[in-house]
């Protein structure tokens, strides 16, 4: 039997419902970090298996680019990741 601290059941400790509601969170969360994780390997893996020359010459590319810039870029994708899954989340 899992117990909690917090949450006293007929004297015995036991999971409460938030407990409940906070485990299903985080088991959904690792669920969709898992799905993600898993679908950037598959895109990658293609990118590579499709077209090793190009990916070789744009990483050449990205090792000349300042760091500023770099940095810029990688907020841009990032902010359009987060929109575009709080919009698909919405």
């Amino acid at each position: 039997m899992v117990s909690c601290h917090f949450c006293f059941v007929r004297g015995q400790r036991q999971l409460g419902a938030f407990h409940s509601i906070v485990f299903n969170y985080i088991r959904v969360f690792m669920y969709d970090l898992f799905v993600a994780l898993s679908l950037v390997a598959v895109l990658e893996g293609l990118f590579l298996f499709l077209a090793p020359a190009l990916w070789k010459r744009l990483a050449t590319q990205l090792l000349d680019l300042p760091l500023a810039q770099l940095r810029l870029s990688g907020m841009f994708v990032l902010g359009v990741g987060l929109l575009v899954l709080w919009w698909l989340r919405h």
